[in-house]
């Protein structure tokens, strides 16, 4: 038989280095909490009874008087004539609707929101009023106007707001550097959206102008949107001082459009003139008894009269197309690389014509 030699157990073993792992006793006290609460992200306060800048009154109107961030709890209704839904009589305020939804559907009400001071921002809800719609006609109940400031504060941010059925003015925020961003107004009787800056919103079935962009000292813009008024005279979308951009705007008798600049727009009027615009590029602009579309410097438009008196009138038109049937197509002082559909050309200057 083979004899097998033992090795000592000692030398079995490989040695390694052991390391200390730090003591095993936990530290003294309750675990602390690692993530931020929502009040420590963002400090804000709802607008109930009892919170510091907050206060109801006996008809249920809510006056915030502390600059500070507030959010709405509930749905708020109110029936009392006169009385403003939530009133902002301080600066440096962010209302927060929450989702919920500001009703005043009965007799005259006061403004669903009221802002009389600067650097404030209203966001995310719902306003509705009593105020109808038939044909042309409105017929007025609720809701004075959705959103609005009494005078041009500065720094007004409306975001993510719709408002139907007010007697008045939908949101309207004057200039200043206003802005209004993501809303919707429809069957306001009077203007729908008006700020410095307007884009990606809607406004239909309005009495007065349906979008109103308005600068002062800077520059007005409306871009992305969509505006429609009933008004037999108003306009669909105006910044008479400003730029019009990715856009559609319908008139009955006013200008579908009027801007300083548009691009890429498209304006419609039944009497009016479709598009008005000192720089058009772009553009398309039709009527059934005015002019399709109007300007200084025209670049790629379409014009079209179906009754009126010009399809393009201006001063000068380039890569243009024109439409009147039985008249006057393009009417400019020069014609560069233009056709037209139907209708006829008058212009002094005439180059590349087919």
């Amino acid at each position: 038989m083979k004899t097998i030699a033992l090795l000592p157990f000692a030398a079995l073993i490989t040695t390694t280095s052991v390391h200390a792992q730090g003591p095993l006793t936990p530290p003294p006290g309750a675990p602390a909490p690692l993530m931020k609460s929502l009040d420590q992200v963002e400090a804000r306060t709802p607008l109930v009874a009892g919170q510091a800048g907050v206060t109801i009154d006996a008809n249920g109107g809510i006056t915030i008087s502390q600059s500070g961030s507030y959010y709405l709890t509930g749905n708020l209704t109110l029936t009392t004539p006169g009385v403003n839904g939530i009133t902002i009589s301080t600066s440096h305020v962010t209302l927060d609707l929450n989702g919920f939804t500001l009703t005043n559907v009965t007799g005259s009400g006061g403004n669903a929101v009221l802002i009389t001071a600067g650097n404030v921002t209203v966001r995310n809800g719902m306003i509705r009023g009593g105020t109808t719609l038939s044909g042309s006609t409105f017929t007025a109940a609720g809701w004075n106007d959705g959103i609005t400031a009494t005078t041009p504060y500065p720094n007004l941010v409306v975001e993510g707001v719709e408002v139907s059925g007010v007697r008045n003015n939908g949101i309207y925020l004057c200039y200043e550097g206003t802005r209004i961003e993501r809303c919707s107004v429809t069957t306001v009787g009077a203007t729908g959206l008006f700020a410095s800056l307007v884009s990606s919103s809607t406004a239909r079935k309005t009495g007065a102008i349906a979008i109103l962009a308005s600068s002062d000292p800077s520059s007005a813009a409306v871009s992305d949107c969509f505006a429609e008024t009933v008004s037999p005279t108003q306009e669909g979308i105006s910044a008479s001082d400003g730029a019009v951009s990715n856009s559609r705007g319908i008139a009955v008798g006013g200008p579908g459009i009027s801007a300083e600049t548009a691009t890429n727009c498209y304006g419609t009027s039944g009497s009016g003139t479709g598009l008005i615009a000192n720089v058009a590029t772009c553009c398309h602009g039709v009527s059934i008894s005015g002019v399709g579309i109007t300007g200084i410097t025209l670049m790629n438009c379409y014009g079209q009269s179906v009754t009126g008196s010009f399809g393009i009138s201006g001063t000068m038109a380039t890569s243009c197309v024109a439409s009147r049937a039985g008249g006057v197509a393009l009417s400019v002082v020069t014609a560069n690389g233009c056709h037209t559909l139907s209708g006829t050309v008058t212009a002094t200057n005439k180059y590349n014509m087919p």
